[in-house]
Formats: structure tokens, C-alpha cells, sequence
């Protein structure tokens, strides 16, 4: 099996892509010696029986590590960590092994433990003990675990593969330029080979089998079936050749689930889906769904630990209209292909009147703009973008021609009605994607004397709207249009051009902010944002929108995927930016119905209100 992995290049373009040599997997199984004891278990996603490969990377990664998520550890809580194996057919490239706790790899600062790797146990294993066990508690956030690499050693580092069918690849390197974690298998299912050897607690018995990972649906209307998918993970030296779940909702049972399927010695992340789940749930809001383990090969499960895992389901009963649909566009000023992308966006924008268009510049080393960005190039290590110019609705990536990646040089082909066709369909298609919980709405003041603007963003939500919206975050950015800059023309010259919708910077926090100010279901959040001395107060705008909370870069966009949207003009002309007075009585500025469809007069029922000093109430016409 042959895997591709990105480079470390931070520079690589469409027309400059940089692969780092690609491991080949031996698919020989490679078990550590000697075997774990019997009352142990193993934390681990990589799959040993699998195989491995050797990968080079660049001298500028300091470190490489994977991440076992909170998740991961749940089942093994009460266990002690007594040691770290680790599978290296080449050990030269590394200085020492550590633990770090953190609730992803990106902010996981706490050393827990560190050792060198010493003699090999055997077929190229090595095992380090802890001077001191490390207690997985319910309060532990998760764990990374790696190496700290030789400086200038060209050495190569053994690499797997993570799971049987994983979820996620879970192989990530540290560069000392940037100071940062950046994810290298988003697309592809690799780890390090590691195994943490735990211990449960004298006298308590720990499960064979784990629940490794539950993925539902974010939302499902009450009712309504679900399809669970889920994923097992020996932590034993038994072979499992069949097993016994309970599914529980809010601690009740739902349904018994008997699976004539193994899970061998060895083997990570199996996948297993249970169709058209019925939960039988009547009320909207969140609720818990459980699996939990009852039999393994036949064998009742009594007074053991580990058995369970779970995952929280978001149901919903209303909805309200989607008001705009986020595209956001990575370009660059001295890109070849971009100027074509620029086009299609363009074109595509005439054809969707709900699009709200934010193109973010990027300022690469190859490839300078004099535009971009300060949150640029984190935006781009968060979409793991890594070609030019491509483009993402609402944070769902481009795909076409089977190139299932943000990064597609595509776009910038030729246009023509089949393109067209393909843009149009996947930008329907990403409309789709959620369901919309809340009316956003956008009020600002600009003062022309501190060249600052007051923003005020407002959500009129539905019914439980603070419950469904708790892992959700709200993002606010400034944009601008008719900025002088360049860009390159067909025959690859510079020209000097006006860009459009060009993004300035962030009012709120790059990966968003849940501080909101709530009452009952609606939210207030209130920003004050000095624009820059070059800026032209009379082009801005400002964008809104929610979306989940950025938490790591290098995910999936489409676990990201954008809610709604909203964009509100600073100004449309000087006079009206520089008059704007503060102390005038607040005014009706605008009307909705509860779908958030502007009205231009009041209607029976449910009246949506905005006022200009940025109040949103509900009124009740009769």
C-alpha cells in the first residue's frame, strides 16, 4: 500500500507543490516483544497488523507527534500509564520521547513525562518506562505523544497506519520558524506507531474492547431515525471474534446489537454502523447516546471498566431561513492561475445574489501580496490549503473532477458552461449543509475622528437556540473593495488592478469567539475596531457568521461547515459615515419575518425588529 504525505514546505502553490518522499507500508505485522500481561491494555490507533513505512522530513520540524483525544482516553479511565512503546526502524532522528496533556496537540504544553528510547525490545520496538505513572482521570484532556527530533539529521521516521478504517489521520510536526503543530494526514490515515501501556487500578478488571470513536449527526429532526457510525479498537493480546451493544439514550436502552465480527490482535479503529437508529426522542435539544459494550465472544461483561463510550446528539424542532452563503476565495496577487479564479468567482457571484464573497490573500514566501491579510496565512494552515487559487462555501471545500480538495487548480480552467454548471451545483449543494438556528444581524458605527467602527452583532434565535449553538462560535471580519494592487495577467505580467471584497482582518478572535452575551435564545455581542489609516471607511464591510469553533489547524473544512451568514456595508457614501450621530433616539432600520425574510411592513405574527442602536426584539402584530 502506498500512502502520500505533504511536505513541510509552508510555501507550496498549485504550481509548486512539494511531496516529501512517500512511505511504502511492508504490511508485515510487527508486534512488540514481549507481549503486554494479561491485566494490561493498550491505548493506541495504529494499526500494527498494517505494516509501516519510513518517511523523511525537513530539518526545520522540530518535533512530530499524534494526539489521543479525550475520547480516546475515555474508556481507560482509572488506568496508570506505565510505559510508551515505540515502533522506529531508524531511531537516530530521535532525541528523546514525551507525553504532553492538552486538549489538542496544538495546546498541549504540560510534560508529563519524557525518556530516550535505549535498546530495542525487539523487531525494531522499543519500550520506555515511566519513572512516575500517569493516572488518566475523567479530567484528563487528552494526550500527545511523540518525538523531539535531532537537529540536521536527515534520518527518516517510521510512520503507520492509523486504524483499519479511521476516521481521521492523526500525524502532525512541529516547525521551530513558525512555532506551530501543522497537521500532515488530513487527507491521508497515518500515526506514529506507538502504544501506551496502562494498568487498570489492583483488583478492577479493564475491557478487551474499546469504543475508539462515535460519529453522529450534528443535527436530526425529533422523530427521526439516525445512522450511527462507530469505531473499535483492541486493547488486548485476545483475538475478538464477536460482540454484544447496547445503545442507551439519556442512560435508556434503545436497542441490542449483536455483531458476528472480529477485532483481531493488533487491529485499530474498525468501523461498525448501526442504520436507522430510532432514539425516540420528543423533545428538541441535546441528549446522550451511549454505547456500551454488554458481551465480548460470548462472555457477559460484569464489573468491567471501559465498556462504555458516548456522544451527544443535537435534535432540533424550528428552523429559520438561511440569510447569506459564505464563499470564501484563497488567491494570491502574483499567482499565474489566480487572475482565471478571480474570473469564476466573479461569474459566479452574478449568477448567486446570496453570496457573500471574502477573498483572502495570501502573502507566501514564492509568492508575495502587498494585500493580504495578518490572519491570512492562519486561515490557510486552518483550511490546509495547500494550492492556488481555490476556493470554500460556507467551509465545505471545492470539489471537482474526483479532486476531493480546497486545493484545486481547477477553478482557474477556462470558463465555460460546464464549469459553471459544477460551481453552481456545488454551491447549492454546500447550502444544504446545516441547519440555521439563529437571525443574525449587523449594526455599525463608524467615528471619523478615532477611525474606529462599533459593531454590534445580534442572533434572534429559535427555540433553544443557546443549547443548540453551544459548540458553535461567531466569527466577525472586515472586508474591502476597489483596492489598488496587482495581479498576473495570462501571460504571467504583473498589472495593476482594483480588488474586490479583499479581506482586512478580524474584529473577532481568528477562531471565533462563544463569549456571546445571551438572553433566553438570543445573543449580543458588541466589538470596537480601529481600521487602518489606508483603508477606505466608504468600501468596507462587515461579514458575520457562525460556525463551529476553530480548535485545530489542518481539520477538515467541512467540520467547520457555516451556519449563516450575514454582511452589512460601513457606509454608502462619506457624508453618511461622517455624520452618523451618537446620541440620536434608537429608529427601526429593519423588519423580518421569523424565516428572517426582510419585510418591508409589519405582518401578522411574529415581526423580527432591528433598531440602529443594535436591539433586535420580537413583536407580535395582530
Amino acid at each position: 500500500m502506498s500512502l502520500i504525505v505533504a511536505s513541510a514546505s509552508m510555501s507550496a502553490v498549485a504550481q509548486d507543490i512539494q511531496m516529501m518522499n512517500t512511505p511504502i507500508l511492508s504490511g508485515v505485522v510487527a508486534k512488540a516483544k514481549p507481549q503486554i500481561e494479561a491485566n494490561q491494555r493498550l491505548i493506541s490507533d495504529y494499526h500494527e497488523v498494517g505494516g509501516y513505512g519510513n518517511a523523511s522530513f525537513n530539518n526545520g520540524e522540530k518535533m512530530i507527534g499524534s494526539f489521543y483525544s479525550q475520547e480516546m482516553l475515555k474508556p481507560f479511565i482509572g488506568c496508570k500509564v506505565k510505559s510508551i512503546r515505540v515502533l522506529s526502524a531508524d531511531a537516530s532522528r530521535i532525541q528523546n520521547v514525551f507525553i504532553k496533556e492538552g486538549s489538542t496537540i496544538y495546546d498541549a504544553a504540560e510534560v508529563k513525562a519524557e525518556g530516550t528510547l535505549g535498546n530495542s525490545i525487539g523487531d525494531n520496538w522499543y519500550e520506555v518506562k515511566l519513572s512516575k505513572d500517569i493516572e488518566i482521570t475523567a479530567e484528563t484532556k487528552g494526550f500527545a505523544i511523540g518525538y523531539n527530533l535531532v537537529a540536521g539529521n536527515q534520518g527518516k521516521i517510521t510512520v503507520g497506519k492509523n486504524g483499519v478504517n479511521s476516521y481521521r489521520g492523526n500525524l502532525y510536526t512541529y516547525f521551530g520558524a513558525t512555532n506551530e503543530w501543522i497537521n500532515r494526514s488530513t487527507t491521508q490515515p497515518l500515526t506514529l506507531p506507538l502504544q501506551l501501556v496502562v494498568e487498570p487500578a489492583a483488583g478492577t478488571t479493564m475491557s478487551e474492547l474499546v469504543v475508539s470513536h462515535i460519529e453522529l449527526p450534528n443535527y436530526t429532526e425529533v422523530g427521526k431515525a439516525i445512522n450511527v457510525d462507530y469505531w473499535l479498537t483492541n486493547a488486548s493480546s485476545t483475538p475478538i471474534n464477536d460482540f454484544e451493544l447496547d445503545v442507551q439514550i439519556d442512560n435508556k436502552s434503545v436497542k441490542t446489537i449483536t455483531v458476528e465480527q472480529g477485532v483481531g490482535v493488533g487491529e485499530t479503529n474498525r468501523k461498525f454502523s448501526i442504520a436507522e437508529l430510532q432514539p425516540n426522542i420528543s423533545t428538541a435539544g441535546k441528549h446522550n447516546l451511549a454505547l456500551v459494550l454488554k458481551k465480548v465472544n460470548g462472555k457477559e461483561l460484569k464489573d468491567v471498566k471501559g465498556v462504555e463510550n458516548n456522544h451527544k446528539v443535537l435534535y432540533y424542532k424550528e428552523v429559520v431561513a438561511r440569510q447569506k452563503t459564505l464563499v470564501e476565495e484563497y488567491t494570491s496577487e502574483r499567482c499565474r492561475n489566480c487572475y482565471r479564479g478571480v474570473q469564476n468567482i466573479k461569474e459566479l457571484k452574478k449568477r448567486q445574489p446570496d453570496m457573500v464573497m471574502v477573498a483572502v490573500h495570501l502573502n507566501e514566501t514564492s509568492f508575495p501580496d502587498d494585500v493580504a491579510a495578518p490572519e491570512s496565512q492562519f486561515i490557510k494552515r486552518m483550511a490546509n490549503v495547500s494550492g492556488l487559487p481555490s476556493f470554500a462555501c460556507n467551509r465545505t471545500a471545492f470539489i471537482y473532477n474526483k479532486q476531493e480538495t480546497i486545493a484545486n487548480p481547477n477553478i482557474a480552467g477556462e470558463s465555460s458552461p460546464e464549469l459553471a454548471k459544477v460551481i453552481d451545483n456545488f454551491y447549492n449543494f454546500s447550502k444544504k449543509n446545516t441547519c440555521v438556528f439563529s437571525t443574525l444581524a449587523i449594526v455599525n458605527k463608524y467615528d471619523k475622528d478615532s477611525r474606529k467602527i462599533k459593531i454590534t452583532v445580534t442572533g434572534t434565535g429559535v427555540n433553544k437556540a443557546k443549547e443548540l449553538l453551544e459548540d458553535y462560535a461567531l466569527f466577525v471580519l472586515v472586508t474591502e473593495n476597489n483596492v489598488d494592487g496587482h495581479q498576473g495577467d495570462e501571460n504571467g505580467y504583473l498589472v495593476e488592478v482594483k480588488h474586490q471584497d479583499v479581506l482586512r482582518g478580524y474584529v473577532s478572535d481568528v477562531k471565533g469567539d462563544n463569549d456571546l452575551v445571551w438572553e433566553g435564545d438570543n445573543f449580543t455581542k458588541t466589538y470596537d475596531f480601529a481600521i487602518k489609516n489606508d483603508w477606505k471607511p466608504v468600501d468596507l464591510e462587515i461579514v458575520a457568521f457562525i460556525a463551529p469553533k476553530i480548535k485545530e489547524i489542518g481539520v477538515n473544512l467541512e467540520s467547520l461547515a457555516v451556519q449563516n451568514c450575514v454582511s452589512e456595508p460601513l457606509a454608502k457614501d462619506p457624508n453618511a459615515i461622517e455624520n452618523v450621530a451618537t446620541d440620536l433616539p434608537a429608529k427601526e432600520i429593519g423588519r423580518y419575518n421569523v424565516k428572517g425574510q426582510r419585510i418591508s411592513a409589519p405582518q401578522k405574527g411574529i415581526n423580527i425588529v432591528k433598531f440602529s442602536d443594535g436591539k433586535v426584539l420580537k413583536e407580535i402584530v395582530k
